[in-house]
C-alpha cells in the first residue's frame, strides 16, 4: 500500500513518532512506500497556503497513494471540492 501522510510539523523531521511508526510498518512490509508532505514547512518554502495545495495535488496525482492520512491542519482548511 502506498500511504501519502500530511503531516503537522514545524521542521521537516520533527514528527519523529509518526514518521517512526510508519518506517517500521515499511520496513515490516505493511506499506510500501509512504510520502510525508510537511505542509506547514512546503508552505513557508513555497510562500502560501494556495501554492501548498498545488504541490499537494502535484505529489498525489504523481505517487497515485492507495490512503491519505491528515494531521490536524491548525489553522487552514481544505475545501470539498479540493478533496474531489
Amino acid at each position: 500500500m502506498k500511504l501519502l501522510y500530511i503531516i503537522n510539523e514545524q521542521t521537516e523531521g520533527d514528527q519523529v513518532g509518526p514518521r517512526a511508526a510508519l518506517q517500521s510498518l515499511i520496513d515490516a512490509g505493511k506499506l510500501d512506500q509512504v510520502i510525508n508532505f510537511s505542509f506547514l514547512v512546503e508552505e513557508k518554502r513555497l510562500g502560501g497556503w494556495g501554492k501548498t495545495l498545488e504541490e499537494l495535488l502535484s505529489i498525489a496525482h504523481e505517487f497515485q497513494p492507495e490512503l491519505i492520512v491528515f494531521n490536524h491542519l491548525g489553522k487552514h482548511t481544505i475545501s470539498k471540492e479540493y478533496l474531489n
